[in-house]
Formats: C-alpha cells, structure tokens, sequence
C-alpha cells in the first residue's frame, strides 16, 4: 500500500458510458496509527456538478459553455425525436383504426349478402372469421400497449 495524503478519485457514470472507477485507498499513518480513508464520487447525466464543471473551465476557458452547448443541442434533438415518433405513433393508430372499421364493414357487408343469398355456412362462417379478427385486434393491442411501457420504463431507468 501506498502514502498519499490528499488524494481522491471521483467515481464518473455517463448517460452513454458509464465507466465507474476503483476508489483510491490511502493509507495515513499518525504515531504509529494506521487508517485507511476511502473517497468515492459518482454522477449521472450530461452535465458534471458544479465543481468538476468549474474545473474544466480552469483546463480549458470555453470548456464549460462547449458543454452547455452540446447539452442544449442534445435535449432538442431528444425531444424533436419524441415529438417525431409520438406523431407516428398517431398516424399508425389512426391507419389501423381505418382499417379495422373497414374490415369489419366488409365482414358485416359478407355476412349480409350471404344471409340474402340463403347461404347460412357461408354466412356463418364470414360472421366466425370476422368476430376472431375483431377479437384478436381488441386483444392484442393492450398487449402492445404494455410492451411499449416496459419498454419505456426500461429507458427510463437506465438514464
């Protein structure tokens, strides 16, 4: 083990990389006392805290506003993101809902035109096939529905 006096090692964790450091041990002796101190500092997200920010200014002079730049820059892109795939998510759910009125539509129009023909199977049959397909679409969506939350959740947490 090794004497270091003053010494600490900050633990960093990045939304893209997060890297989590061994803490340094340092070992100070006092009459013949042995201690052991260990430091260990963690952070998540774009933006260090304020004394690491205020260090890299102390490196480089523009460092601190690159940063806050390249922050803004990302939070409008993350959000353009949603936004955009928010307004997909609508379009689909509005295709989908057209289509179902049209299956349905179409299925009820068979099942009419089969009754009218006295053709009761065929009837039967169109009335069988289009009651499973409303069924499995009406199913079948919350099951989307909660994947899609799990999956949002996941994101979540490990930001």
């Amino acid at each position: 083990m090794t004497q270091k006096n003053n010494t600490e090692k900050t633990a960093v964790a990045t939304a893209n990389s997060p890297e989590v450091l061994e803490p340094e041990v340092q070992v100070m002796s006092k009459k013949g006392d042995k201690r052991k101190i260990i430091e260990s500092r963690q952070y998540m997200g774009p933006i260090p805290p304020a004394e690491e920010f205020k260090r890299y200014g102390e490196v480089l002079p523009t460092a601190p506003e690159r940063i806050l730049c390249v922050f803004e820059q990302d939070s409008g892109h993350t959000r353009e993101m949603q936004s955009t795939a928010l307004k997909a998510e609508i379009q689909r759910d509005k295709r989908s809902q057209w289509m179902a009125f049209f299956l349905i539509a179409c299925t009820i129009g068979l099942t009419t035109y089969s009754l009218h023909l006295d053709k009761d199977i065929a009837a039967a049959l169109s009335a069988l096939v289009g009651s499973f397909m409303v069924f499995k679409g009406v199913f079948s969506q919350p099951q989307n529905d909660q994947n899609d939350q799990n999956n949002q959740q996941k994101k979540s947490k490990s930001n």
